[in-house]
């Protein structure tokens, strides 16, 4: 894009973004309370009443329990804070895009992972779950990276982990670029983690350790493989080694997140590269296979026109089956079925055969099409342009 009608596009890309965001607020309100949001409300209600609100089946961390703070407000007053803090960090990236990358092939891929997804528009909007505003402080925490706030950015991971636990796998991966690994942001994520569970053991006592035992005993769920196994157990040796899998899944998880840890050293992968690479792996490991823990990823992913290399841009076009899947499979679950119980109960139980395997070609595909180490650091083809 450029002269009048590079104007025109970028006034165009604008336009559509407010009216996708005000249309997402309007629809966010409108939905009401739904799934895991019921369950939200009663955590915080148990928060006012002064009672342990890790007494029921509360898997979150304390940030997301301070949130009841909120809620004298209003019902939904914790739902639209999470919802609008997704679409003000989406507005910002989509902004930063427009600003680095005009060029029409990224927006496609913006498209395609964010704008016309059903699972940021089910699982985000319309459910309210704060796998949203986990996706909005890691969005905040990409582009304070970029911009080089590496302790802000670092700040932004932390308050992610107070939310819910996972992020605390990405912390290595966007501390380590290349070989370069930044001190600064590591220590700036785990001084906010530390300070936040001493603020929390002030106020709630150990009660948020009830979170990390509820996580680490729930049963294996939708998108998992293990679930999926569950149906066919001698593929694995049996009823007794798939237990085995999934008692020691906790292991299984921080094997996958070392080993690619480990590669992203070797291969010397850019920092968003291997954040994308190790969280999709990650989550194919974990046995809870729900896909609102996949929407801080579809936000990674969508951020990787950024980079400006022929490695991420490949990358990013190499994600879209899986985006594509979840999609799909997200609208079966809100609109096309009950959830997958008597209509579609086929997908509830099978759905880890297709989303294993395809997460799998995801990565595979990446070391596939990469020529050499310090493949990632080779100039995009498409050219990148700072606009103010």
């Amino acid at each position: 894009m450029d002269g009048t009608s590079g104007r025109q596009g970028r006034v165009v890309v604008l336009v559509v973004i407010g009216l996708w965001t005000l249309g997402m607020a309007a629809l966010a309100v409108m939905a009401g309370v739904q799934h895991d949001y019921v369950y939200y409300l009663a955590q915080w209600q148990l928060v006012l009443a002064g009672a342990d609100a890790w007494s029921t089946d509360n898997a979150y961390g304390p940030l997301h329990t301070s949130l009841a703070i909120l809620l004298p407000l209003g019902t939904l007053a914790p739902k639209l804070f999470m919802v609008g803090a997704m679409l003000a960090a989406n507005t910002a990236l989509a902004v930063r895009l427009l600003a680095i990358r005009p060029q029409p092939d990224a927006w496609l891929h913006y498209a395609i992972v964010i704008l016309a997804n059903v699972a940021v528009i089910s699982l985000a909007v319309i459910y309210g779950l704060n796998d949203g505003l986990v996706a909005a402080l890691i969005v905040a925490a990409v582009l304070l990276r970029f911009s080089g706030a590496l302790a802000w950015a670092g700040a932004m991971l932390g308050l992610a982990v107070l939310l819910k636990f996972y992020p605390l796998l990405l912390i290595p991966f966007f501390a380590l670029d290349g070989r370069r690994f930044s001190f600064r942001l590591t220590i700036a994520a785990l001084a906010t983690v530390a300070i936040g569970l001493v603020a929390a053991c002030a106020v709630f006592g150990d009660d948020w350790l009830a979170a990390v035992r509820f996580g680490a005993g729930r049963e294996p769920k939708l998108l998992s493989v293990l679930a999926a196994l569950a149906s066919a157990p001698a593929l694995v040796g049996g009823a007794g080694s798939l237990d085995w899998l999934i008692r020691h899944n906790a292991a299984f998880v921080l094997a996958t997140a070392a080993l690619c840890l480990a590669i992203t050293w070797w291969r010397r992968i850019a920092w968003l590269d291997a954040s994308v690479l190790a969280l999709l792996a990650v989550l194919l490991v974990y046995k809870v296979g729900h896909p609102q823990f996949f929407l801080p990823w579809l936000f990674l992913v969508v951020a990787l026109p950024l980079v400006g290399t022929i490695s991420a841009d490949r990358l990013a076009r190499l994600c879209w089956p899986f985006v594509l899947f979840l999609g799909l499979f997200q609208w079966g679950y809100a609109f096309g079925t009950d959830q997958y119980h008597a209509i579609g109960g086929e997908v509830r139980l099978y759905a880890g055969f297709v989303a294993f395997p395809l997460g799998v070609a995801t990565i595979a595909s990446y070391f596939l099409f990469a020529r050499a180490p310090g493949d990632a650091a080779e100039v995009s083809r498409a050219p990148i342009q700072w606009r103010g």
